[in-house]
Order: structure tokens, then sequence, then C-alpha cells
């Protein structure tokens, strides 16, 4: 009887006892499975983890075989073999990596192949009290395959004979180069211009952009086949684009872009190397709600849905990639941040204020030491952008913000100006770092500034509202 059915088989799973049926469920299965696994370590190689990310360590496990023999046996030697599949190994192609003697403890390294021999590690039952294991570090793509273990016994009885007793990892070990951070580009479907980084261009509503995202696919290394088609035979990727949304009333979402545009790419060999890369494109009307709102994409891997035949691993790759290992191996773009706006140009300051005061052309933002303020013009030629930062008094903000500049004699901390932090400037953008030190003043005005490329430093702001580019910063002491 299953240990987690109810005694009285007539009573019926109800919401009453849903859960506590559920829990005994729960608790059988992993019972099971624990007992299965416990199986496996006493008949088979133990390769972990499995699959592996490159670089990165595996340990395989040979179960010590020490009191399973008959008494006039001894565990003389145990060599450990990798072969890139199970019809290599019928055909005598295997690779001995390194041989371990129990009787001198001396180790052997048989293999140098991409540095073998100074990667790998055999330790006695020490690191493990039931099994021998075999550690290698610095994985390369050419690791993968089953890995056995040989233990040799010689008699006692003075016959000088041998027994080998051969085990095998049941699955191969699998090995996942890594990838780059996906590539979000974006541009009008009206126009030439593009960006990745959303600078410089701030587009009307009811534009409709076009999102690209180009990502390096994975590659997944189990047997020679899959060095023969390049890592792409057993597993496939996905890409995803979001638009990450903030309300009025500061709450923010992120909706997924459900509308992809199909774009025929040119026949491709098996295990060519644009397999290796994959890209995606999707189309996006603007609404002006979406103004300041940030668009990235992202890169899932996943078994491939169209498996070659012959595969007697795939029900195991398929478990190692649930949704909770997906979620481990995911790659997410650098975030786009787009503009929608009609006016002729546009400066947008980044984090978005929290509140906006004197007819919200003045924005108050809370930073905090280490953070970024970031300034960004869109929508004009090339133009150079300057910060101006003046501390305020205690208690003297509500004066700063009626009079502005106007009275800066009655609200400016002369003690602490001018200020002296970092800013890093580059084409349409200047950007500001809070430094960690102790700050004296709380507040500060901070004026974000626009010239025309190459005019004098006393040149006065050009065409824009000198108000529609201050806003006040609060600084946060930790």
């Amino acid at each position: 009887m299953d240990e987690y059915r109810p005694t009285d088989r007539r009573k019926i799973v109800s919401w009453d006892n849903y859960l506590d049926h559920g829990r005994l469920k729960t608790i059988h299965m992993m019972k099971e499975r624990d007992k299965s696994q416990k199986m496996q370590r006493i008949h088979t190689v133990v390769v972990e983890p499995n699959p592996v990310r490159i670089p990165g360590v595996f340990t395989a496990r040979c179960p010590s075989m020490s009191s399973s023999l008959a008494g006039d046996y001894t565990p003389n030697a145990i060599t450990w073999i990798r072969t890139p599949s199970i019809s290599d190994l019928q055909n005598g192609n295997r690779e001995e990596i390194i041989h371990y003697s129990t009787k001198s403890r001396m180790i052997k390294a048989l293999s140098k192949r991409d540095g073998l021999d100074e990667r790998s590690y055999i330790y006695p039952p020490q690191k493990w009290s039931d099994s021998h294991t075999l550690d290698v570090i610095g994985l390369v793509p050419e690791d993968y395959g089953f890995y056995i273990c040989v233990t040799t016994f010689l008699s006692g009885s003075g016959s000088h004979s041998t027994l080998n007793i051969t085990k095998r990892s049941d699955n191969p070990l699998c090995i996942m180069p890594p990838v780059k951070s996906p590539k979000l580009t974006v541009s009008s479907l009206l126009t030439d211009n593009s960006t990745g980084e959303g600078i410089g261009v701030c587009h009307p509503p009811n534009v409709t952009l076009l999102l690209k995202c180009d990502a390096t696919a994975f590659r997944l290394f189990c047997e020679k086949a899959d060095q023969d088609a390049n890592g792409v035979r057993l597993i496939e990727t996905s890409l995803a684009a979001y638009i990450h949304l903030i309300t009025s009333g500061r709450q923010r979402y992120v909706l997924e872009i459900t509308t992809p545009i199909i774009r025929i790419r040119p026949l491709q060999l098996p295990g060519s190397v644009e397999q290796t890369t994959v890209e995606k494109f999707w189309s996006l009307p603007l609404k002006q709600e979406y103004d300041g709102a940030y668009l990235t994409c992202r890169a899932k891997p996943s078994v491939t849905q169209t498996p070659p035949d012959g595969v007697k691993f795939l029900n195991w790759l398929n478990d190692q990639f649930d949704e909770v290992r997906q979620g481990h191996l995911v790659t997410r773009s650098r975030p786009v941040r787009i503009c929608v706006s009609s006016k002729e140009s546009v400066i947008r300051i980044d984090p978005i204020p929290n509140r906006w005061v004197s007819d919200k052309k003045i924005g108050v933002i809370e930073l905090i030491p280490n953070q970024v303020m970031t300034c960004t013009i869109y929508n004009s030629g090339m133009l150079k952008l300057e910060l101006m930062i003046f501390p305020i008094l205690s208690g003297k903000s509500k004066l700063a913000l009626s009079t502005g500049l106007h009275g800066i004699e009655m609200w400016l901390d002369k003690d602490e100006y001018p200020v002296q932090w970092k800013t890093y400037s580059e084409a349409n953008r200047i950007r500001l770092l809070v430094p960690n030190g102790e700050i004296i003043s709380t507040e500060h005005m901070v004026i974000c500034i626009a010239k025309p490329v190459g005019l004098n430093q006393v040149s006065r702001p050009c065409r824009y509202d000198i108000l529609e580019l201050i806003f006040r910063s609060r600084f946060n002491n930790g």
C-alpha cells in the first residue's frame, strides 16, 4: 500500500483533507526518489553537478567495492576513463584519465588533452566515506561524455589473479559554454535612427518602434554528436522582450511584448557558426504613458522540442531544465530607456523624480551615496551638458524653490560650495556620482544646462527654459 494513501480506501479527497493528502504524497515521492538515488550511488558512477557551466568543476564518484566481494580479493587500483558516447565505448574509443594504486598510493595522470593531467585530482575513500572520487577543474567543452571507473581487485590466495569491476555513469556529463548577455537595439520603423542605449532620440506618440534582440545561442555538449553539431543538437534558445512601466503612482510592472516580426534567415547547415547566434524582432506602437519606460530582452535555454532519435537520457535532461533551473541560466540585456514626447527638444533626468513642484518645473529625487544621476537631452544636435550643484542651507529648501538662483545668496550653503563631485560626460548625456563620504548638506539644487558644442563656458543656456532644467535632490547619508 502506498504510504500516502488514506487508511480508509473509501475516503474521498476533499477540501478538508486535500493538504494532508498532498503532503503525504510529496513525502512518499521524496522517499522513493531518495531510495532511487541511493541505489544509483551503489551501482553507478555519480557525476555532480550535471549539467555544469564553464568555467566550472565537477566530481565523479565511484562506489567503493571493498566489502562487496569475497574475502580473498582486495582492491588494488582504480582507473578513471572517459568515453565520448556509448557507441564509442563499444568500439574501444576511450580516454584513460588517471590511475591510482591503493597499495603504493601512487597517482599517475594518463591524459594530457587540454592539460587534463593538471586539471584532474583523484581521492581514495577519504573525501567521501563510500566512494573513490575524481575532480576535474577548469572544464572545457571536450570534457563531455560518460565517465567510467574500473576497480582492479587482486586475489589474496597467491594465484595473482585479478578481477576488474567496471561502473559507468548513467548519463553523460553535459557541459555548457558561457554566453554573453543579449543586446537590444531599438529603432523607428520610419527612420534609420537606431540605438542600443536609447540616447538622443525622443519619439512622438503613435510611432512604431522596431526592437531587435541579438543573443549568443546556448550550447550543450553531452556526446560526440553534440561536438559535431557545435552544441546546438539538444538545446535551443528562446528570446522574449519586455517593457518596464512606471505608473503615475510610482508603481512598477512588467509586460511582455507579444508582437513579434517574423524574418526568414538564410538556410544554415547543421553545426554551422551561424547557428550559434539567434535574433528576434518585435514591433511596439508607442503611447504617451510609455515615456520613461525601459525595454529589455532575455534569452532562456530549453531542451529542443525536436530531439534526434536515439537519445536515451532525454528524460533526465528535461528534468535538469525545469523552470527553477532555467531561471538560473537566463541572461538579460541592458535596459534601454525610451522617451515619448511631441516637444522639439526634451531633457530627462534619471532616476525619475518622485514628485514635482513649482508647476511641475522642479523635480525632487532621493539619492544615496554611490548612486548615479543622469541628465540626457533628446531630439537635438550635438550638445554639451553641464551640471551645476548648489548645496542648500538647512531649513532653506522652500526659499530655494521659490526664489531659484535669483535668491541664491539667501539659501546657498557657502561652507560646502563649490561641490566637487565626479561627473562623466558623453554625447547628449552627463552622469553625476554621489560620493560615499559624509555629506554636510542633505539637499542640493542641481541644474542641467545644454550648450552647443564649441561655445565658451559663459554662454547662456540656448533656447531651453531654465526652469525646465532645475530639480532638487535630497541626499540621504546612508
